[in-house]
């Protein structure tokens, strides 16, 4: 898995919007996949962001937590949103409503960038 970054101007701060690609193994094979996911979010957010946009357009994701456990665990409780297209973005909804969470689905997933960030503006 790769992951860039970049700081994109919202208001008078700026959102951490994190592309990530590639292929996430599913379930607990992708153990490692997420522990590097959580470093690289510690390591570039800040807690003068306004929130996190992790764009998962380029990534193979079926199922598992790790995702899950990115947004849960944002650096200073930072606001994430998630974008996804496709196969992609099916399992996440899917992640959602296994959580019993399929109502915030519309305000937590996104399918353009702009869209994750004039959620967080």
């Amino acid at each position: 898995m790769e992951f860039a970054h970049e700081d994109v101007p919202v208001g008078d701060r700026s959102v951490l919007v994190v592309r990530i690609a590639g292929v996430l193994p599913a379930g607990s094979a992708a153990r490692a996949e997420s522990q590097l996911g959580l470093r690289y979010l510690g390591e570039h957010a800040t807690a003068d962001h306004s929130g996190i946009v992790l764009d998962l357009t380029a990534l193979e994701y079926e199922w598992g937590d790790t995702i899950a456990v990115w947004v849960v665990n944002s650096p200073h409780r930072l606001r994430t949103k998630l974008v996804a297209t496709g196969r992609t973005a099916a399992a996440v909804r899917a992640l959602i409503e296994s959580a019993g969470l399929e109502r915030i689905a519309p305000r937590l997933l996104h399918s353009r960038v702009e869209a994750a960030l004039a959620a967080l503006a």
